[in-house]
């Protein structure tokens, strides 16, 4: 999500300090990035408790959607993935980015990827809200159906 909030520095995968800098945004409200996959502690007793899970077992870092939507689709590096769904993202897997590029383009992206080393350029466009708007303004009839609907 870090790379979605145009703050990161996305080469040295973490927040920038001209951009913190430039917002008086103080770097000590963001957490420490880690990578996707990477284990970030364990549950403690009150969650455990809570949860009812044994206490210790390990507590592993996530990732955003679009990551791992290229991963579950079994994307190798430099292989387009469209994604659909809130957003229309166009992205690939990458050893190298260029965001001087990316900066020419709005709706560009830069995200991390879920395998340390590498990332996710790409460009995006609103989807379903658009599509929502689309059926709205074409299709706002509401039809009668037959039984108990």
């Amino acid at each position: 999500m870090a790379g979605t909030s145009q703050m990161l520095d996305i080469q040295q995968r973490d927040f920038s300090p001209q951009i913190l800098q430039a917002t008086s945004i103080p770097r000590r409200l963001f957490p420490r990035l880690v990578e996707a996959g990477e284990q970030i502690g364990t549950l403690q007793n009150s969650a455990a408790a809570m949860l009812g899970l044994p206490v210790g077992i390990p507590v592993i870092s996530a990732g955003h959607d679009t990551q791992f939507a290229l991963f579950g689709a079994g994307a190798e590096q430099n292989e387009p993935v469209l994604s659909s769904g809130t957003w229309e993202i166009l992205m690939v897997r990458s050893a190298q980015v260029d965001t001087s590029l990316l900066s020419q383009y709005a709706g560009s992206t830069c995200e991390l990827d879920s395998q340390a080393g590498l990332y996710n350029p790409g460009m995006q466009w609103l989807a379903s809200g658009v599509l929502e708007w689309v059926r709205k303004l074409f299709w706002n009839i509401r039809l009668k159906l037959p039984g108990k609907c």
